[in-house]
């Protein structure tokens, strides 16, 4: 029987090669742009808190220099530590993908029937009695062949997450 860990991966196949390209697109112009947000936001904040009046234009400050360097250091910490996290779930994601075509050249590089088998129902979504439909296997000889194609892609793949 296949492995916990792979059969957790195949399940994912489909949606890691097909939402993940765009949705990293994303995260990646996101993240620049939050990166270009701490900037500007960092050096309006230091401003405004460095005006000798306040926001009314007439009352004085009230935050020292040192309560002033807090907050925006504070800020500056906050600020990286999202970016910090943004990449990484981009690089989760690149990853993820990886391991998503990696897999599915395993599962192409099956011989008959176990590829289709396996396409079928990890990339193409079909269910267990739409592929035995579609193969004209009976439920007996589906099952003994799905669980074939399990035991032979583990073995023809490097497979560690």
């Amino acid at each position: 029987m296949c492995s916990k860990q792979l059969l957790e991966r195949l399940k994912c196949l489909s949606s890691d090669l097909t939402d993940t390209e765009e949705t990293t697109k994303n995260l990646m112009s996101y993240t620049d742009i939050v990166s270009k947000d701490r900037m500007s936001f960092l050096e309006n904040e230091y401003f405004s808190m460095c005006s000798p009046v306040g926001s009314s234009g007439l009352e004085p400050k009230v935050m020292s220099d040192g309560d002033m360097c807090k907050v925006m250091t504070d800020l500056s910490f906050g600020y990286d530590e999202y970016l910090k996290r943004m990449e990484e779930m981009t690089k989760g994601r690149m990853n993820r993908r990886l391991e998503a075509l990696k897999l599915l050249k395993g599962i192409i590089s099956l011989p008959s029937p176990y590829s289709e088998i396996l396409y079928l129902k990890y990339f193409k979504n079909l269910t267990n009695a739409q592929l035995r439909e579609t193969m004209f296997f009976s439920r007996t000889t589906f099952y003994r062949k799905l669980d074939e194609a399990y035991e032979r892609l583990e073995k023809s793949i490097d497979f560690a997450i």
